[in-house]
């Protein structure tokens, strides 16, 4: 699902409409219609190892040693097989966070070198890496990391590339997006791409590829499934079924929230005018809220946390 489309489809600005509420604490073999008079939650377990925060980023002294460091090399459209990329001009710094912590890698850009792209795009000394494209880099390891620089970034002077960082030492996060072309100025001298068409600002919403998810209805033995009919419990005897969830990410203040859908992608969970669950298409989906503990999932909408059994 990765595309090398223009800059607005690769971060694009999400303005969807999120509705009023929805919830269960068990998801049964039918509609699950609420009280009106009850705001309600979906509470879920889940058998999956996705996680989430309302955060993004732990401080790290600078005395502290990385798990992983890496000079960052990205792709040239002239390479051959002896040069192993062009460098960024930055040096890839993981750390593992503790266990508990809503994620579980940082990533920090350091050494950042004059004249290379990582300076001219503004990324300064110990900004923390978010994104790269659609990818939420505190869920990649480090080798994961260095392989969508590699792979997605490349120098051939026509394919656009943004990143998501925030800035060290504050709660700001800040996109950068620019196309690298070769730089041919000198004849015969390895000279560091040239940077095209930057942009550069407060980084705007996005909405990530899904995740597929198993769900496990708390207090039953039954996997959640979501189609056209409605949410639905599935014996845990037949095949683990997924829940699609798709994140948007927000920014400045940081915050997440999530639609989810049924294995069909095409069946999205609503709530309509009256508060009752729904299923809808895509375009009247809603985006909620939620928290993760443990392997227990909590959506809810608005901080409405009122639960409907």
């Amino acid at each position: 699902m990765e595309t090398k489309a223009a800059e607005q489809k690769q971060l694009q600005s999400v303005e969807e409409t999120e509705a009023d509420s929805i919830g269960t604490s068990h998801a049964l073999d039918k509609i699950v219609t609420p009280d009106p008079k009850c705001i309600s939650v979906i509470h879920v377990d889940s058998a999956s190892t996705a996680s989430t925060s309302a955060h993004c980023g732990i401080v790290v002294e600078s005395t502290v040693e990385p798990d992983q460091k890496t000079t960052i090399l990205i792709s040239h459209v002239n390479q051959t097989d002896t040069h192993a990329g062009e460098y960024f001009g930055a040096t890839l710094y993981t750390y593992k966070r503790s266990p508990g912590e809503q994620f579980e890698y940082q990533h920090l850009l350091k050494n950042i070198k004059d004249g290379y792209p990582a300076q001219t795009m503004k990324i300064c000394e110990g900004d923390e890496l978010v994104l790269i494209g659609y990818k939420f880099t505190p869920e990649l390891e480090h080798t994961e990391v260095l392989n969508n620089f590699l792979h997605h970034v490349i120098v051939d002077g026509k394919s656009r590339f943004c990143l998501v960082l925030k800035s060290s030492g504050h709660e700001f996060w800040y996109e950068t997006c620019a196309i690298l072309t070769p730089n041919h100025d000198v004849p015969d001298h390895d000279l560091p791409p040239k940077v095209t068409n930057p942009k550069f600002g407060p980084a705007k919403s996005i909405i990530l590829l899904p995740k597929k998810i198993i769900f496990s209805i708390q207090g039953s033995m039954e996997y959640m499934f979501i189609d056209k009919t409605g949410i639905q419990g599935v014996p845990m005897t037949q095949p683990r079924l997924y829940v699609n969830m798709t994140r948007k990410l927000s920014f400045n203040p940081w915050k997440f929230t999530a639609a989810l859908s049924g294995m069909d992608g095409q069946s999205y969970v609503h709530i309509d005018g009256q508060r009752n669950i729904v299923i809808s298409d895509k375009s009247n989906r809603t985006f909620f809220g939620y928290t993760k503990i443990g392997d227990d999932y909590r959506f809810y909408v608005d901080g409405k946390s009122s639960i409907l059994y």
